[in-house]
């Protein structure tokens, strides 16, 4: 929902632009969505996939089908309109990490595609940790790896390739953030967390240039920016949620259930519900109120029919060619 706000506001003529619509504030929500990611992957590894295999074959059943899928019509429309960045656009559309760039990201044929490049890429690493070291030094490896790169690559690399930029970009911190979170959430305090997480609120509004991500990629300065201050935020929303949890846990049913069941159906058709809202829809609240509806709906549909029975396939099949003695090593 957070991501609807922030890739609306272009639907609104400029005499409608209210504060609260033109603020990039809405992109927040890729950031705790790291912050989920790191935790999870953590709860992952710890409980039920040690088996490199399994994990990596899991990790592309559940992100990569339905993403392929939504981007063929993309695939066609960048060979006609943007045909010199064809062959990086495809490579980062299909391979997520761009090591064909130089001197700037190149987006995959998805608006938002460069947010599952970060996943992938902290999948990987993951994967290779997996494949080398006991399961629990994994996560604290994965830490280490991060934590220096990101130090080395912003404070000594110069070069023209984009992909330590990318790689080490302050932003995979917030996977970090995640997975400390899991390690340490026996410790944590809601009440402590909670106040911080209030206190940094303040602090969102003043960086309007953090919603940007091609800024953020670039400029080492506003990537550490919306680590620590987006990042942040994201980070101590996500443990004051998991120590409340602990206490009490939640368990939603209805339209929660369902938004969190079709939360990646949803952000993928986001693009799709834009370009026919353009197309056929003059600016205005109404396009708004049809992109919000076709987004919500469409991605509904889309996990209900296609990413539900596609995910359930692939992880079958990976169980059958990844599990060890009949269970999950």
């Amino acid at each position: 929902m957070l991501v609807l706000w922030a890739h609306f506001r272009g639907l609104l003529p400029e005499a409608q632009q209210y504060p609260w619509v033109q603020t990039t504030l809405g992109a927040i929500g890729v950031d705790i969505f790291f912050v989920i990611s790191g935790f999870i992957i953590s709860l992952t590894i710890d409980k039920r996939e040690s088996n490199w295999r399994l994990f990596a074959a899991r990790r592309v059943a559940r992100v990569v089908p339905i993403y392929y899928l939504i981007c063929l019509p993309f695939l066609l429309r960048a060979a006609i309109v943007r045909p010199h960045e064809w062959l990086q656009k495809i490579w980062n559309t299909l391979a997520f990490l761009p090591v064909l760039d130089f001197n700037s990201f190149t987006n995959p044929v998805h608006l938002y595609g460069w947010t599952l490049c970060f996943e992938m890429w902290f999948y990987l690493v993951v994967t290779i940790a997996l494949i080398f070291l006991p399961k629990k030094s994994v996560i604290g490896a994965v830490l280490a790896f991060f934590v220096l790169g990101v130090l080395l690559q912003t404070s000594l690399y110069q070069g023209s390739w984009t992909f330590p930029r990318f790689a080490f970009n302050p932003m995979v911190l917030e996977f970090c953030c995640g997975c400390l979170i899991y390690l340490f959430r026996e410790k944590l305090n809601r009440w402590i967390c909670g106040a911080v997480a209030i206190a940094f609120v303040p602090l969102l509004f003043f960086h309007q240039q953090l919603g940007w991500h091609g800024e953020v990629l670039i400029h080492p300065n506003l990537a550490w920016t919306r680590m620590l201050v987006w990042g942040g935020f994201a980070a101590f929303l996500v443990a004051t949620v998991v120590s409340f949890d602990r206490v009490r846990p939640f368990a939603p049913k209805g339209l929660l259930s369902m938004l969190g069941n079709a939360s990646y159906s949803i952000y993928l058709v986001q693009p799709i519900c834009w370009l026919l809202v353009i197309t056929f829809l003059p600016p205005g609240w109404g396009a708004v109120a049809a992109f919000v509806a076709m987004a919500g709906v469409g991605g509904f549909l889309t996990w209900k029919l296609i990413e539900r029975p596609v995910t359930s396939l692939a992880r079958r099949l990976c169980d059958r060619l990844f599990r060890v003695g009949g269970a999950a090593a």
